[in-house]
């Protein structure tokens, strides 16, 4: 009677083990952090490993004003340049640096371009076709910003084209800006090759204001000058959440406006012939799903 008695206490404590262990298995899958990363096609992807190869963020998004601008800017890898900010536009150090900056990258990219469509340096005049267009355009890009360095007269010019830009930054209530060219290796994360033959620019712009109805505010001038004559096609949605605006001018540029918060977005095509108004609309969407999933 004894030896039966000690052995069902022995089970009962047994079960009560595996209860508690059972319990225990289950608090730590609760309470596992799950991670969630964006590749460059901005689709969300979930693991409960850190990813290591990315960065990555945690199911709780970031809010605007925990991040720096660059955060913001759709990932283009090094075919994004620099081409201004508010750090830059105030301080001449930091503004010849970013000149430096410029023309090394420019000159980069040239390369890569003409290793990437197998272009010879050579004195014989070039096809006009596509290729060649958008080489010379980045040639033109890159001897601009070599003279402003080089030539004594240009770069004291461009010094006085920096301040004027930040006295105006300054009457705008913004805490920060930065300004992207976006290289046409670049443009082969987002187009298909027939639809980025017709790209000659695409430039971001990030703005952040101090306050929300600051950003607000510059956005409701945007929506009203919108309603200009040189604007041939407006559009206005919301899309994954975000305010956007998009407007397409009479000249050879579209230009996008997306808002979150106190930070205004700003996306620029430009074109030698012309520009069709659904890329934009596409770069679009697929910035704003991208957006969606990291804040």
């Amino acid at each position: 009677m004894l030896f039966q008695k000690a052995v069902l206490m022995r089970v009962n404590s047994l079960k009560a083990l595996c209860l508690v262990f059972s319990l225990m298995l289950v608090f730590q899958q609760v309470s596992a952090k799950i991670y969630k990363w964006v590749d460059e096609d901005g689709v969300a992807h979930f693991s409960q490993e850190k990813p290591t190869h990315l960065k990555i963020s945690s199911t709780e998004k970031k809010t605007t004003g925990s991040v720096k601008l660059k955060a913001f800017l759709y990932p283009f890898g090094s075919a994004a340049i620099l081409k201004g900010s508010k750090k830059s536009y105030c301080n001449k150090d930091a503004a010849l640096k970013l000149l430096r900056n410029k023309v090394f990258k420019k000159e980069r990219e040239i390369s890569r371009f003409k290793l990437q469509h197998a272009i010879k340096d050579t004195n014989l005049p070039r096809e006009n076709d596509s290729v060649n267009v958008q080489l010379q355009y980045m040639e033109n890009e890159f001897w601009k910003y070599e003279f402003q360095l080089r030539n004594k007269q240009s770069k004291e010019q461009f010094f006085s084209a920096m301040q004027r830009k930040c006295s105006k930054l300054k009457k705008q209530n913004l805490a920060d800006k930065e300004i992207y060219d976006i290289g046409f290796s670049g443009y082969k994360r987002v187009f298909k090759k027939k639809d980025r033959e017709y790209i000659g620019y695409l430039g971001i712009g990030i703005s952040k204001y101090r306050t929300v109805s600051a950003a607000r505010n510059k956005w409701n001038s945007w929506n009203r000058k919108s309603n200009q004559k040189k604007y041939t096609r407006v559009e206005k949605e919301k899309l994954y959440g975000f305010p956007v605006l998009l407007m397409d001018s009479q000249a050879d540029f579209t230009v996008g406006f997306i808002l979150l918060d106190d930070v205004l977005i700003e996306v620029q095509f430009g074109s030698d012939r012309f520009v069709e108004f659904k890329q934009l609309k596409y770069f679009i969407k697929r910035y704003t799903r991208w957006l969606s999933a990291r804040f």
